[in-house]
C-alpha cells in the first residue's frame, strides 16, 4: 500500500512539472512574438526572423505554438509584400492547425487564409474557407441554431471589418433562407393537402350519415336559417342604434364646440369692429377702414373653414428643405432685421404650400417687431415621421399675455381693424392639419423662438 502511494505521488509530480514547463514553453514563445512586433516596428527585420526561429526551437512538438510562430511569419511576410512566402506560411499554418485539432485554432486559420485567398483575386478559395467554419458551427443544429450562427458570423465580420466575409456569409444566408421558406412552404402545402384529404374523408362519412336523415336537418337547416336572420337583423339593429348614438354624441359635442366659438366671437367682434365704424362715422379715412374691416372678416372667414375641416389633413410629398427655407428667406428684405437660414439641404416628406405660408406669415409679423433684430430660420428631423421648422427671431418681444393667449382666435385683437389677431391662432389650425403644432420655445431667452411641428 505504501509502495502504491508513492507511485502516484511521483505521478502526480511529474504531470505537474510537465504543466509548468508547458506554460513556460508558450510564454517563451509568446514573449517571443511580442518581441518580434516590437523588431518589426522598427525596421530592423533580420533580428526579426531570427527571433522568430529562436521561438521555434521552443515550440518544438508543440503544434498549437507552432502555429502562433507561423501565423506571425506570415503577418510578416504580408508587411512585406512576398507573396510566394506567404503562400507558403499559409499552407505551413493550414497543416499545423489540423494538427491540432482544436476547433479555436483551425477557425482563425480558416479566416486568415480566407482574407489572404480574398486579396490574391481567389474568390472560391476565400469562399470554401468560409463556409468550412459555418459549417463546423452549424454542425448538429436545428434552423434556428443554424439562423444563430449566421447572424453570430456576420457581427463578426463587421466587428472585424471583414468585408469578404460578410458578403460570402450574407449571400449563404439568404440562399439558406430561400431554401428555408421554400422546404416550409412546401410542408405547409403537404400539410393543407392532408387536412384537405382528412376533411373530405370526413365530409364523405358525414353524408353517408346524413342520407338517412334529410328530413330532420331539413328542419334543422330551416331553423338555423331563421335564427340566423333573426341574429343578423337584431345585429344591424344594434349596429345602426350605436352608430346613430355615436353621431348623436359627435353631433353634440360639435355643436357645443361651435356654440361657444360663435359665443366667443359674437362676444368679441363689437369691440373690434367699433372703432372702425367710429372712424367711418367721422369720416376719417374711411375707405382705409373699411378696406381694413373687409380684410378682418376674410381673415375670420378663412379661419372658420380651417376650423371646420381641421381634422382634413393636408397631402404631403418629399421636398428639398434647404432649398424652400432660402426661398423664404430671399422673398424677405428688411432694411434693419437680418434674415438668414440654416437648414440642411435634406429631404423630408411635408405640404410645402401650407409651410411656405406658415413660415412667411410669422416671419413677416416678427420683422414688422421694432425690438427684432434677426430672424433664423432653421430646421432638425426629430425621428423619419417628425421634424421642426424652428423661427428664432432674436431681440423681439412678447408679454406673458401675449404668449398665453396669441393662439387663440379673438384673444388679441386691440381694437382696431388693422390687427384683428387671427394671424397665429390661423397659423395653429394650419399646424395642427399638417399633424404638428405651432408653439413657442419656453427655453429660449434671447427673444422668441417659433416651432412649427410637421408630421407625415
Amino acid at each position: 500500500m505504501k509502495h502504491i502511494r508513492i507511485i502516484v505521488t511521483t505521478v502526480l509530480f511529474g504531470a505537474s512539472l510537465l504543466s509548468i514547463k508547458a506554460d513556460a514553453l508558450q510564454d517563451k514563445v509568446e514573449n517571443g512574438i511580442e518581441r518580434t512586433e516590437q523588431l518589426v516596428a522598427s525596421h530592423l527585420w533580420q533580428e526579426a526572423f531570427a527571433k522568430l526561429r529562436e521561438a521555434d526551437t521552443y515550440a518544438e512538438g508543440r503544434n498549437d505554438l507552432k502555429y502562433l510562430v507561423e501565423k506571425q511569419r506570415y503577418s510578416m511576410y504580408s508587411r512585406l509584400g512576398k507573396k510566394a512566402q506567404m503562400a507558403e506560411r499559409i499552407a505551413r499554418m493550414e497543416a499545423l492547425a489540423r494538427a491540432t485539432s482544436q476547433t479555436d485554432i483551425i477557425e482563425d486559420m480558416l479566416i486568415t487564409k480566407a482574407q489572404w485567398a480574398w486579396r490574391q483575386g481567389m474568390t472560391d478559395v476565400a469562399r470554401k474557407s468560409y463556409t468550412e467554419i459555418l459549417n463546423t458551427r452549424s454542425n448538429g443544429k436545428d434552423d434556428n441554431g443554424k439562423e444563430l450562427c449566421f447572424k453570430q458570423m456576420l457581427q463578426q465580420a463587421r466587428k472585424l471589418h471583414d468585408r469578404p466575409m460578410e458578403q460570402v456569409i450574407g449571400n449563404i444566408y439568404a440562399s439558406w433562407l430561400d431554401s428555408i421558406a421554400a422546404i416550409r412552404a412546401t410542408a405547409e402545402i403537404r400539410l393543407l393537402k392532408d387536412s384537405l384529404a382528412e376533411a373530405r374523408q370526413d365530409i364523405s362519412l358525414k353524408q353517408d350519415n346524413i342520407s338517412g336523415q334529410k328530413w330532420w336537418i331539413g328542419f334543422l337547416s330551416i331553423l338555423a336559417i331563421a335564427l340566423a336572420a333573426a341574429l343578423a337583423l337584431l345585429t344591424l339593429v344594434l349596429i345602426k342604434n350605436l352608430r346613430l348614438n355615436y353621431k348623436l354624441r359627435q353631433s353634440l359635442k360639435i355643436s357645443n364646440e361651435s356654440n361657444t366659438q360663435k359665443s366667443h366671437f359674437m362676444s368679441n367682434i363689437s369691440q373690434m369692429l367699433q372703432p372702425s365704424l367710429d372712424k367711418i362715422a367721422q369720416g376719417n379715412d374711411a375707405q382705409a377702414e373699411v378696406k381694413a374691416l373687409s380684410t378682418m372678416l376674410h381673415h375670420i372667414e378663412r379661419y372658420m373653414n380651417l376650423e371646420q375641416t381641421r381634422d382634413e389633413r393636408y397631402e404631403t410629398s418629399e421636398v428639398n428643405i434647404g432649398k424652400l427655407c432660402e426661398q423664404i428667406v430671399s422673398d424677405h428684405q428688411h432694411p434693419s432685421v437680418e434674415i438668414h437660414t440654416d437648414a440642411p439641404k435634406i429631404s423630408f416628406p411635408i405640404n410645402s404650400e401650407s409651410v411656405s405660408e406658415v413660415l412667411n406669415s410669422i416671419i413677416n409679423d416678427a420683422s414688422a417687431h421694432t425690438a427684432t433684430q434677426r430672424i433664423t430660420l432653421s430646421f432638425r428631423k426629430r425621428n423619419p415621421h417628425t421634424a421642426q421648422f424652428l423661427i428664432s427671431a432674436a431681440g423681439m418681444e412678447l408679454s406673458e399675455q401675449e404668449r398665453s393667449t396669441m393662439f387663440t382666435a379673438f384673444s388679441q385683437s386691440n381694437g382696431e381693424a388693422q390687427n384683428d389677431g387671427m394671424l397665429y391662432p390661423t397659423c395653429a389650425i394650419m399646424a395642427y392639419k399638417m399633424g404638428g403644432e405651432l408653439t413657442i420655445d419656453e427655453s429660449f431667452h434671447k427673444g422668441v423662438r417659433f416651432i412649427l411641428e410637421v408630421k407625415n
